[in-house]
């Protein structure tokens, strides 16, 4: 767990690291699928969602700094 002092910011930034690992799972997962048409489409699809969980966290992460000023 890394302790900035606002324990917001670090159950944000910890939801941050699990959706980054999620994210580079599907995507180690999207790349072992090429040529493999219908399962790669499912897993691009997870790939997908996966990057946009990512990035909502990491705005989250950020918008929580600007507005409290910590971390």
């Amino acid at each position: 767990m890394i302790v900035v002092g606002c324990s917001t910011a670090d159950a944000l930034f910890e939801y941050y690291i699990r959706a980054t690992t999620e994210y580079f799972e599907a995507a180690d997962n999207l790349s072992n699928l090429v040529g493999l048409h219908h399962q790669f489409v499912v897993a691009k699809g997870q790939t997908e969602q996966a990057g946009a969980k990512c990035r909502a966290a990491l705005l989250a992460i950020e918008k929580h700094h600007v507005e409290h000023n910590c971390g």
